[in-house]
């Protein structure tokens, strides 16, 4: 992927953001620490 495409697919920082979110979610969330599939969303955060 070069730069101008990602910029077509991407547009903005939100949009990145949630193709990252889907991927983790179709991979499923882990937790590295405990090994727990059990997560949620912090919106505030932007983060697991």
């Amino acid at each position: 992927m070069n730069i101008l495409s990602f910029m077509e697919e991407f547009p903005t920082e939100p949009a990145c953001k949630a193709h990252f979110k889907d991927q983790r979610e179709k991979e499923g969330v882990i937790c590295k620490t405990c090994g727990s599939s059990s997560h949620y969303w912090l919106k505030a955060k932007g983060q697991w």
